[in-house]
């Protein structure tokens, strides 16, 4: 049993250190009268040599998403940054997440001699990077989603307390909380006709469902695992008249690690809407939100005011949140490249990709 318990450790340690890839776009903005500029920087790298990108790069381990963001500008850019917020947060793969920051000059000048990280960097309108994307010269196109994001994000909004997380809405910080491995804390909601919010907790500590990464290697996608949760925790037989629409992240937690052997996790808190379908059939339920079969969760209408109303701003603005895109659903026909908070309706569990034949066979509901 010793033998087996130091084997589980070291594959824990192992899996902590390189299953999980963060990596960082840094997207600087600089206002010179009414027009914005970002930061940009051609690449020096044989693969994509004279291409323009936004500064990126790979965070290190004993290093936090914050420090990454700030060297990253510094070795490809010459400028001296401080990070601002999380404009959004991306799966790129099987538990690698790229973070994409807006972040403020400090100090530094853009560089102009070639180096190992980049040829120059320059600040650039939106226009004239479009007109690059049009003849080829981005490394990369998927920039462009944190340009339109950006484009999109109310800038000016008011900072609300919030029972859920004391997060500020109006600006999305890293939260230096250790985790071991990837998981999301999910805020399920359901607002009714009257206006009431109703919140699935978990009946003992009336704390959110926090699930596990682990679940979405297969489907290589973070809503495989909230797709197969919410299946399996309401009743099947009223699953045909709900869908779920994401509609961004509140909160990142997240601990650089202090030696070589600790694990580098990652949690993210996402609000994620519980929508109701208006056939007539499903306006005859006795409850409005979906019931639920298990006896772990349990739906708890909010009581808090201020959370009510940033709950209601969210609801009414899509755009106040950071968004959490996962290139995964475009490849299965759920979003555009542009998008981020299609609906996902539950009665496809038979035939969605992300749902597992598998799942729930000997488990039970998280």
């Amino acid at each position: 049993m010793l033998f087996l318990e130091r084997a589980w450790e070291t594959f824990q340690q192992k899996t902590s250190e390189n299953a999980y890839r963060f990596s960082i776009s840094a997207g600087l903005e600089m206002f010179h009268s009414t027009t914005r500029k970002y930061l940009m920087i051609q690449e020096s790298k044989e693969s994509c040599r004279e291409k323009w990108y936004l500064p990126a790069g790979t965070v290190h381990h004993k290093e936090s998403l914050d420090e990454a963001a700030v060297r990253i500008v510094k070795e490809e850019s010459g400028i001296i940054a401080k990070t601002n917020s999380v404009l959004m947060v991306e799966e790129i793969g099987p538990f690698w997440l790229r973070f994409t920051f807006t972040m403020e000059v400090v100090d530094g000048d853009l560089k102009i001699v070639e180096d190992s990280f980049s040829m120059r960097s320059q600040f650039l309108a939106e226009d004239a990077i479009r007109t690059m994307a049009s003849k080829d010269q981005l490394r990369d196109v998927d920039m462009m989603r944190a340009l339109n994001v950006a484009r999109k994000v109310k800038r000016k909004l008011p900072k609300i307390d919030s029972a859920l997380g004391n997060y500020k809405w109006s600006m999305l910080k890293i939260q230096d909380i250790p985790h071991k491995f990837i998981s999301i804390r999910a805020c399920f909601v359901f607002k009714n006709d009257e206006s009431k919010y109703w919140v699935l907790q978990n009946r003992k500590t009336l704390g959110l469902p926090n699930l596990p990464g682990w679940g979405a290697l297969d489907q290589k996608c973070l809503h495989a695992i909230v797709f197969k949760f919410l299946v399996g925790v309401f009743k099947k037989e009223n699953l045909h008249w709900y869908s779920y629409k994401t509609m961004g992240v509140t909160c990142v937690e997240h601990k650089k690690a202090e030696s070589a052997h600790d694990p580098q996790g990652l949690r993210l808190t996402v609000l994620f809407r519980i929508l109701k379908d208006e056939h007539a059939a499903a306006r005859k339920q006795k409850n409005d939100y979906p019931d639920v079969k298990s006896t772990t969760y349990v739906w708890e209408e909010l009581q808090d005011i201020s959370s009510a109303e940033a709950l209601s701003e969210i609801f009414k603005s899509p755009n106040i949140l950071p968004p959490l895109h996962s290139p995964v659903l475009i490849k299965i026909g759920y979003a555009a490249n542009d998008q981020y908070q299609s609906l996902i309706h539950l009665d496809t569990w038979h035939s969605n990709p992300l749902f597992s034949t598998s799942y729930g066979k000997g488990k039970k509901a998280l």
